[in-house]
């Protein structure tokens, strides 16, 4: 199976020559171009001559991944680029100190913010027995929407300080037969505050891991069908526990089970059956409680339910 990388270009040599190297170890390679600010000059309104990140560049960019054969993308990040690195740059020079504009740039944009559209191409493998899908990602927020229950009287939506997220997402599919599938997920987010009072804190109600699987078996093709799946959450933080002091609520796991199928009729139509039992293993569990904004360690919980039983028929004409 071959690896997918994606290349950062210049327009340059040094980069041309690492997609070339890239290429010939046999990776499947995507070239990409980041556009950090306008040429322009603000009093004329005409272009100035630049080596860097000028259309020249990302031109020159382009045409080394088109002789190569791969894709080419250029993407915007000239106001991200402004907010943290140019702004900062300004506002440390004012007050006396000495920016580093590249430890800003390097973080924020070359890493965040390319990893992050790397994922929006994505990753995935499929052949004949076997399906992989991976991304990773992340996110600077401002202006993040949170409810909180105890502003007044019933709630009402906040905006959160500026927040970060970023994780990643595995999926697996395996065809173990024609009649047995078995599919699984391994998730990671890492959510925080970035700035104001709760910076570093993790953000309530975001569980850093989760995971899950399911088997599905097609006995007699649509005559009888099984299916099972299995959730787990990792601990979170209550709702309205910005200071993370309170006990996080328990990580919980939970196991379904479905057994159906349909029976066709050709002048009576089709009928339609399924059994299905939720929490198998009867788990008291609950995800969802809200901190006291009063004392300390004293929550409200929203237990779900243990072991339950569904039954449905229907007929389709």
């Amino acid at each position: 199976m071959k690896k997918n990388v994606l290349v950062a270009m210049s327009g340059g040599v040094d980069s041309s020559v690492a997609l070339h190297k890239i290429i010939k170890k046999g990776y499947n390679a995507v070239g990409v171009t980041m556009k950090l600010w306008d040429n322009k000059d603000p009093k004329t309104n005409m272009i100035k001559p630049s080596l860097c990140n000028s259309a020249d560049a990302i031109n020159g960019a382009k045409l080394v991944c088109d002789r190569f054969g791969i894709k080419h993308y250029t993407i915007n990040f000239m106001d991200l680029f402004k907010k943290h690195v140019i702004n900062d740059f300004v506002n440390q020079y004012i007050n006396g100190k000495t920016p580093n504009p590249c430890v800003k740039c390097n973080s924020i944009i070359k890493w965040d913010a390319l990893m992050k559209f790397a994922s929006e191409i994505g990753f995935e493998y499929t052949s004949k027995n076997l399906s992989l899908h991976s991304s990773a990602w992340s996110m600077y927020i401002e202006n993040e929407i949170a409810f909180n229950s105890q502003a007044v009287a019933f709630g009402t939506n906040v905006n959160y300080d500026p927040t970060r997220r970023y994780g990643f997402e595995n999926n697996a599919v395996y065809k173990v037969s024609d009649k047995l599938k078995i599919n699984g997920n391994l998730n990671f987010i890492h959510a925080e505050f970035r700035e104001g009072p709760f910076e570093g804190n993790d953000i309530p109600l975001v569980s850093p891991w989760t995971a899950s699987s399911g088997l599905l078996w097609n006995v007699f093709g649509e005559k009888l069908t099984l299916s099972a799946t299995l959730n787990w959450w990792d601990r979170k933080y209550l709702e309205n526990d910005e200071r993370n002091i309170f006990e996080k609520i328990p990580s919980a796991g939970v196991a379904d089970l479905k057994v159906g199928g349909q029976l066709n009729s050709k002048n009576y139509g089709h009928a339609i059956w399924s059994a299905k039992v939720n929490n198998v293993f009867d788990e008291s569990y609950y995800n969802y409680g809200v901190a006291s904004a009063t004392a300390a360690n004293k929550f409200n919980a929203f237990p779900l339910p243990g072991r339950t039983f569904l039954l449905t028929a229907g007929w389709k004409y």
